[in-house]
């Protein structure tokens, strides 16, 4: 979960995925690769404003660097309610251990576009000026303010307690509690620079601080979700109801414990991890077809990773390969997925900026993912209608684990 400075906490609303049934069909002379910048979906502003996260690309003063070095760092805290047992799993050296598979999650994801640098100070537990019940970081209690003030505090501590301020600010750091820290719940980032109250600058673009859901629930991945926000990557799930509601089993944006977790093709290619040379733009009748190839695999620089249909400015159509491989080792379905993506108002977010199309609704799914096994296969569905934007995509052949994929646009 993401929060915003104060200046955006009031405007952001849940906006209905509204969805026009007119095509925007534009004559083109290019190939669709070439044409692959027309299909990147524009903020109104032309980018971001504040800490406001959708799916548009667009330049930004906000978000942390998603390709080349991401300088990070974590250190751990306790409280006088909740002092650390410092045995077993929480020790300081133990936590590290529990975080560290997040680094190489980046490495696989990014095909190395991303060093992920994580710097850790396993020292010692810092201890928090107030008790852990005082700071209000729960679901339903948690605020901008609140989450500065438990940020702030924490780093004022490290500071004071002869923790090394960093000669050149971090990229983020990460606060994370003592395993017995009921009270502070969930994990939380903060898409604002930090600095000491005695003016140390200490991160560059957020702070992730995470909670007692990430020992019980989550486990290390959390990491990577909360920085995905810090790359400017928004929350796929709906605000009220279960986690991947809108992508059930794909992208850890929309469920971290997702069985495909690795990020979307769209999202690759906005976080510069995937080129335009590697993406197949649509923006007129007619029927395509296309060699998608899986989105886990870096594959050569040629490559297309997704077949992209453009209905405007602000809606777009994404076709995409997934497979058992890379960080989607544990998918329960492999295939081409397709969804919908959404640009949001730069003021506010759009419910489900993202969402997957399902090509065998109320199956059940997956590992009680839904959308999980809506893929379209050689052995199950090959074609489907998608709702409401007269295209009809077909799977026609798989050579290794490419697939050939039709797009017919009336």
């Amino acid at each position: 979960m993401r929060l915003l400075p104060p200046v955006l906490l009031g405007a952001i609303t849940a906006l209905a995925a509204t969805i026009s049934t007119t095509h925007d069909h534009r004559p083109s002379t290019l190939t669709p690769r070439a044409n692959a910048p027309t299909c990147k979906l524009t903020a109104s502003n032309g980018g971001y404003v504040g800490g406001s996260l959708h799916e548009a690309f667009g330049p930004s003063t906000v978000c942390a660097p998603s390709k080349g070095l991401l300088n990070t760092f974590m250190f751990f805290v306790d409280f006088s309610d909740y002092p650390a047992s410092n045995t077993g799993d929480d020790t300081p050296a133990k936590l590290k251990e529990f975080f560290a598979p997040s680094m190489e999650w980046y490495t696989h994801s990014s095909y190395g576009r991303l060093n992920f640098s994580l710097a850790v100070d396993a020292s010692r537990f810092y201890r928090m000026p107030g008790n852990a019940s005082t700071y209000n970081l729960g679901r339903g209690t948690i605020t901008t303010e609140s989450h500065l003030k438990y940020i702030r505090d924490a780093v004022d501590v490290y500071l004071s307690a002869g923790g090394k301020a960093p000669g050149d600010p971090y990229d983020v750091v990460y606060i994370v509690p003592a395993r017995n820290a009921l009270t502070i719940e969930a994990a939380f980032t903060t898409l604002t620079p930090i600095r000491s109250r005695s003016g140390v600058s200490f991160s560059k673009f957020s702070a992730v601080t995470t909670g007692m859901n990430t020992y019980t629930h989550w486990q290390y991945k959390v990491i990577n979700h909360e920085t995905g926000h810090a790359l400017c990557l928004p929350d796929l799930y709906p605000s009220t109801g279960s986690a991947g509601g809108y992508v059930g089993g794909w992208d850890l944006m929309g469920y971290i414990k997702a069985t495909g977790p690795d990020y979307f093709a769209w999202h690759k290619w906005k976080l510069g991890w995937i080129d335009d040379a590697q993406v197949d733009c649509i923006t007129d009748r007619g029927s395509t077809t296309h060699t998608v190839y899986p989105v886990e695999l870096k594959g050569s620089a040629m490559e297309t990773k997704a077949v992209v249909v453009k209905r405007n400015n602000t809606m777009a159509l994404v076709a995409e390969v997934r497979a058992k491989t890379g960080v989607d080792m544990t998918a329960c379905a492999t295939g081409v997925v397709l969804y919908t993506v959404q640009n949001a108002d730069p003021r506010g977010r759009v419910a489900g900026p993202i969402r997957v199309i399902d090509s065998t609704p109320r199956s059940g799914g997956c590992r009680g993912e839904e959308l999980s096994d809506g893929t379209l296969t050689l052995e199950r569905v090959k074609t489907l209608a998608v709702p409401g934007w007269n295209v009809t995509v077909s799977v026609t052949e798989k050579v290794g684990e490419a697939y050939r994929v039709k797009v017919d646009v009336y």
